[in-house]
């Protein structure tokens, strides 16, 4: 920020430069202007004495005379004293003129910049630059949210910052103090005319996660909803609620809305498996029929994929032959199953094949996507999440009602 008012200064400077210059240099001109003035009718008056005496029309005395007071009259119109009072005068009277310029300009800039300018957006950048630099300092997490915390009471419109920490006390899990953050960060966004409802949206998943009451958290997600009927973070939250309490109608309603506005193939994939799975839970409910379930396409009905699995003999070499191995089939891009293969390490090399049988719903079948991930993966703790020092492979994308010929991985990667 320091370098961004001595850049200021010396902007406003120059400007001021360039507009009392010609002020300056005028007065010069006038005194300048006004001894050649003089000079020029001196002359023009010795001229015309010369002139007068040749014509004999007056004597040698005369001519002298009269010389000598044109001379004496030229030095009292340029009497170096008289041009300094002048001058000063002068002065006097622009000085009221240099002050009132030099206010208007800083003025002026100042309102201006503020105005349309990034006034704002340097002082947060600046503020967070600093802050940052402050927690970095600190030894423990703790300790810097704290800076952070206490550096945001001091300056409650900083977005970033409440951003930030609303991000921090989520990934530590530390719900009740993100909940807060998020509150705050969504009277901040308000404040500066930002579309602030996905913060009440991530607050009232905050509160949810944090065990606070029911009746706080649908507060909370009805105060989003008034910023936004269609904020997608409140949806999915209800939709979450209403599958708990045994609504699984609503849910639906909840996550189709979600769906509507997702843009992401991975993320609808995700939806149409949780709106799947309430379908079901609301057949067995009575709370919808049969009929009401939608059929899977039948046009790869009976897809089967044929996967033979091998690991490096190096590799091998390293592990117990104890370990679990997973062979499973998965959307492009996305992360629920479609099939999946449980084993052991000791059984490689091996060949399984993936089909509808193995499918984790109605919806989720292989033969419902066009295109599939193969992924074989060794895990050492025995769980599908891939954890440093597993071993893991993927292959695709595979088009699942083309390939019949087996698919061959040798899982050669480590995970890092």
């Amino acid at each position: 920020m320091t370098v961004f008012w001595i850049s200021a200064i010396v902007l406003t400077l120059l400007t001021l430069v360039v507009i009392l210059y010609p002020l300056w240099r005028q007065k010069r001109s006038d005194d300048v202007d006004q001894a050649k003035l003089n000079l020029a009718l001196y002359e023009d008056r010795v001229e015309e004495l010369k002139n007068e005496h040749a014509a004999g029309a007056i004597s040698d005395d005369e001519l002298a005379q009269l010389s000598a007071e044109a001379k004496k009259a030229l030095l009292n119109d340029v009497d170096p004293e008289e041009l300094k009072r002048q001058g000063m005068a002068a002065q006097g009277r622009r000085a009221p003129l240099v002050v009132v310029t030099f206010i208007v300009v800083v003025g002026l800039s100042v309102v201006l910049y503020k105005k349309i300018g990034a006034y704002d957006q340097v002082q947060q950048a600046q503020w967070l630059t600093q802050t940052q630099h402050e927690m970095s300092g600190q030894g423990d997490m703790d300790s810097m949210l704290a800076t952070l915390e206490s550096r945001l009471a001091e300056n409650p419109d900083n977005v970033d910052g409440w951003l930030l920490l609303a991000r921090s006390y989520m990934q530590i899990k530390r719900y009740d103090k993100a909940a807060m953050a998020w509150k705050q960060l969504a009277a901040a966004m308000k404040k500066a005319g930002e579309d602030h409802a996905p913060a009440l949206g991530l607050h009232a998943q905050a509160l949810f996660l944090s065990g606070a009451s029911r009746d706080a958290v649908m507060q909370a997600a009805n105060e989003a909803l008034a910023a936004d009927p269609e904020e997608v973070y409140t949806l999915g939250l209800l939709g979450g609620m209403a599958m708990q309490s045994g609504e699984f109608t609503k849910a639906i309603e909840y996550w189709q809305r979600v769906r509507a506005k997702e843009t992401d193939p991975a993320q609808i994939q995700a939806i149409d498996q949780s709106i799947a799975q309430a379908r079901e839970m609301a057949v067995k409910a009575g709370q919808l029929s049969e009929a009401d379930l939608p059929k899977a396409p039948e046009s790869s009905a009976g897809a089967a994929l044929k996967v033979r699995v091998d690991i490096p003999a190096n590799l091998k070499a390293n592990l117990t032959g104890n370990e679990t191995l997973f062979v499973l089939a998965r959307p492009v891009g996305g992360r629920m199953p479609l099939a999946v293969v449980r084993k052991t390490v000791g059984d490689l090399p091996l060949e399984v094949t993936l089909d509808d049988s193995m499918a984790m719903g109605p919806m989720a079948k292989l033969s419902t996507v066009p295109e599939v991930e193969v992924v074989a993966k060794v895990s050492r703790s025995g769980t599908p999440q891939s954890q440093p020092g597993d071993l893991e492979v993927v292959a695709g994308p595979i088009k699942v009602a083309e390939t019949k010929a087996p698919i061959t991985i040798s899982i050669d990667k480590v995970v890092q």
